[in-house]
């Protein structure tokens, strides 16, 4: 492991990972002191300066990765909230231990804007376990529910949680300040998985629902398979992205067509304002969700969908 005082020599992910097994390391620790908090806080005093420096030469502007994680230093510095980061692993922790008995496997949690909200990964001397940095902001209580339902296996049970919480308009707010205005990826977004092409989908639900007066935005399938949520429409990017775990054989047509007209259905209704708070899920997007064709056997389906392995 890299000393602090080398910190800006190493790579983002490298940086990432040196920070993410400071902060498990102190919140591991049977009493977070204020010996502690100054290390904690010195050290992010020197990741911020490297990630200024990144803004300064220029890369920022150009890479998505360089913007997130710069981002995410800002994020966690501002306010000394890697506090908060510190504080819902420890809770996070508890949570899980209280499930596990006698037998107390190692954990790897990391705490990050990932893209996907949730990535779990068990053995049984270590558990791993990938969150986006979203959740810090969680009452106790809703930690330990976490917590108790990752130990469980209650897949079910796990997904309402995730879907709970993503749906936060706190949540909504930290998401957005991580990826709103990232740099556009210069590559052609790859429509077409295994089984299902998006492309040809949103053309179908475009013709049917929407007698075709949708532009095409940027279609993609999201990087990995998750769990928590199967489509989402960034409005500022003007990108729908589908979850790969949907490029499945046994998927039925009408639930990949359902989870595209949903997002297309943002995009054409756009959202509405309440002070700080943006509504996506407004009474007339809920009506005309309704209306697709095997409405309910689409969110039966996707409700059954398992985990993927990490």
């Amino acid at each position: 492991m890299a000393h602090r005082d080398n910190f800006s020599e190493l790579s983002i992910t490298a940086q990432m990972k040196f920070l993410q097994k400071t902060f498990l390391e102190s919140a591991q620790k049977p009493v977070y002191t204020q010996s502690d908090d100054e290390h904690i806080w010195s050290l992010m005093e020197t990741a911020k300066i490297a990630a200024t420096n990144l803004e300064t030469k220029g890369i920022v502007e150009t890479s998505r990765s360089y913007t997130i994680y710069n981002r995410w230093i800002k994020f966690l510095h501002w306010d000394k909230q890697y506090r908060l980061h510190i504080f819902f692993l420890q809770k996070f922790l508890k949570g899980l231990n209280e499930n596990h008995g006698l037998f107390q496997p190692l954990f790897d949690i990391q705490i990050y804007p990932f893209s996907v909200f949730l990535k779990y990964q068990e053995s049984r001397k270590l558990i791993s376990i990938q969150m986006q940095e979203t959740v810090i902001g969680l009452a106790d209580s809703q930690i330990r529910d976490l917590a108790h339902a990752i130990s469980s296996h209650k897949k079910d049970h796990l997904n309402r949680i995730c879907k709970t919480i993503q749906q936060q308009p706190q949540t909504e707010k930290i998401t957005d300040f991580f990826y709103e205005n990232l740099p556009v990826k210069s590559n052609v977004a790859k429509t077409d998985g295994k089984f299902f092409d998006l492309a040809e989908i949103f053309h179908k639900i475009n013709n049917v629902f929407f007698n075709n007066t949708l532009q095409q935005p940027v279609i993609r399938w999201s990087a990995r398979p998750n769990k928590c949520r199967m489509g989402t429409y960034n409005y500022q990017t003007d990108t729908i992205m589908i979850n790969k775990a949907l490029d499945q054989r046994n998927t039925p047509d009408y639930v990949i067509e359902f989870v595209m007209y949903h997002e297309m259905l943002h995009k054409a209704l756009g959202y509405d304002q309440n002070g700080d708070r943006r509504i996506a899920h407004t009474t007339k997007f809920r009506k005309l969700e309704k209306k697709f064709p095997n409405y309910e056997k689409a969110e039966s389906f996707i409700n059954r969908l398992s985990l993927p392995p990490g």
